[in-house]
């Protein structure tokens, strides 16, 4: 793991040119993104102990390093600190660099922390748990929140709702190889990906559109998968977890799904990769990229791009016009990618070339606009008014100067659905 984190600091650089450092490709001297006024930036451990067993390389087997957030550096870095804070912050203003020099050291933690590796748990636990205590000031409710998973081991993390879990960890115990029981005892002993997957959702409730998962894992080097295609990645077959009984893995541990001679071995990262998934089927930007190659460059620099798509997608490139009740004078059309009926918050208008044409419904609609700006009536989105599935226009602190659309409760947009908005300014002479 200390080649992956060598190569994670040297790619922090590509991350943050993305958002520190935007472009101007139409050249009219304004970047193309919002810059950020402050980033912090933060590093945990996968490691949460060993449910008190003794287990080799296991420092604190209790609670490991428990979700807090790192702020000591591998010992005997040159150039680096003994102590950085507990997480690092950059303001407009600030030297990027200083920031990327400061990662450089803080996220180099070493290699000694326990072999079973709970990154899931412990990334829950550093935002819910510690939010408001070893980890407070670190998560702002208005930011974009950006998870990146850098791993080449898959995820161990056990069961919050059972005491006995951690007998996962009890080499006395006879449950098979230490080595193979995240994957063979995984039904009974480990925490469903969906619960936690369910509590990370909670960080930013409707706005998962502020809300970025990434992983850097075990993902074979020469897939023919995209980022973003979960499935497909899921379905390679070096992907499947499948006893090594070579002689070098003489049946205590997984078949790697890459082994370079430059980085070492890696496996399949399937729980990591569902949990991703279940984050982009929710509405978070979200990617996997393999931890084998020998360059993370491209890898942070499209995670910085989902990052920015997230600054981007908060606010509008131009304020939406309202009417006199202070409703923006807009339809909101999305268009499904199948023939499926419109979900909650929706009119049907009818199915079109590209699929079902469906009009998500403003805050309003039905009650206090009784038709929209076609003249066709409104009154089938009345009901969502109570049950809360709408989308309003919103100009807040994030967004002073052109607002932003907010979806709420199932008018959320699908994955992989079209959404055009067309506004009315005044009447034609």
């Amino acid at each position: 793991m200390a080649q992956e984190q060598l190569s994670l600091t040297a790619a922090f650089s590509a991350l943050f040119d993305e958002l520190g450092r935007p472009p101007d490709s139409d050249g009219d001297g304004q970047p193309d993104l919002p810059v950020p006024i402050d980033v912090h930036v933060g590093v945990i451990s996968g490691d949460m102990g060993s449910g008190g067993y003794a287990v080799t390389s296991c420092s604190n087997p209790i609670t490991g390093d428990d979700g807090v957030l790192q702020s000591q550096p591998a010992r005997g870095l040159a150039g680096c600190e003994e102590q950085y804070p507990r997480f690092l912050s950059w303001a407009e203003g600030d030297d990027p660099s200083a920031l990327s020099a400061a990662f450089e050291c803080a996220a180099r933690l070493g290699t000694d922390g326990c072999p079973f590796q709970q990154p899931l748990a412990a990334a829950r636990k550093a935002l819910t748990m510690h939010a408001s205590g070893a980890n407070a000031g670190f998560l702002r409710d208005d930011s974009v929140l950006a998870l990146i998973f850098v791993t080449t081991h898959d995820d161990c993390s056990v069961r919050s709702d059972d005491p006995r879990a951690t007998d996962l960890f009890n080499s006395q115990l006879d449950l098979g190889p230490l080595g193979l029981r995240c994957f063979t005892l995984a039904d009974d002993y480990l925490e469903p990906v969906d619960a936690i997957a369910q509590d990370l959702h909670s960080l930013r409730g409707d706005r998962l559109d502020r809300l970025v998962v990434a992983a850097i894992a075990g993902i074979p080097r020469d897939v023919d998968c995209s980022p973003e295609d979960f499935q497909c990645l899921l379905d390679d077959p070096r992907m499947q977890k499948v006893i090594d009984e070579s002689d070098e893995g003489g049946g205590d541990r997984v078949v790697p799904s890459c082994d370079q001679p430059d980085r070492g071995k890696a496996f399949p990262p399937r729980r990591i990769v569902e949990l991703v998934a279940d984050m982009a089927r929710e509405g978070a930007l979200a990617a996997v990229h393999t931890a084998c190659a020998s360059d993370y460059g491209p890898a942070m620099a499209r995670i910085g791009e989902l990052v920015a798509s997230g600054m981007r997608g908060a606010c509008l490139s131009r304020p939406l016009p309202l009417d006199s009740e202070g409703f923006a004078s807009c339809i909101l059309e999305e268009t499904l990618f199948s023939d499926d009926a419109c979900p909650p918050g929706r009119i049907d208008r009818g199915a079109g070339p590209e699929g079902r044409r469906c009009q998500i419904c403003q805050r309003g609609d039905g009650r206090a606009l009784l038709h929209d700006e076609d003249g066709r009536s409104l009154d089938a989105c009345a009901p969502f008014n109570d049950s809360g599935d709408y989308w309003e226009y919103e100009v807040d602190r994030i967004c002073p100067l052109t607002g932003m659309i907010r979806f709420r409760g199932e008018a959320l947009p699908a994955p992989g659905s079209v959404v055009r908005i067309r506004c009315f300014v005044g009447e034609c002479p």
